[in-house]
């Protein structure tokens, strides 16, 4: 599953596996120009020269010290629509159809 949003809550339980740790294979922020970008952590599967990617070894770090890089968490709303609709139904809801 891809999910596109300005945020996602990476230290959320729902992205944790029975264990604890992420589910999060990996988390591309195109608007963090601090790196590495894809194409730099990933030579020859990636070919994007900007933004940050964040591979599943940096977020197991995040959920490992309850704690994420500055710009990766919260959309700038803080709705969070990505940790939302990311997560996978829960208390009988049946899931996601669309998002406002």
């Amino acid at each position: 599953m891809a999910i596109i949003d300005g945020g996602i809550d990476v230290l959320h339980e729902a992205f944790h596996d029975g264990a604890g740790k992420t589910r999060i294979l990996a988390i591309w922020d195109q608007k963090d120009s601090s790196g590495p970008t894809p194409a730099e952590a990933k030579p020859g599967i990636y070919k994007q020269n900007y933004g940050i990617l964040h591979l599943q070894s940096d977020l197991s770090r995040y959920v490992a010290c309850n704690a994420v890089e500055k710009n990766l968490g919260r959309d700038a709303e803080g709705d969070n629509k990505g940790t939302k609709f990311g997560s996978p139904p829960r208390n009988g809801d049946r899931g996601v159809v669309g998002s406002g």
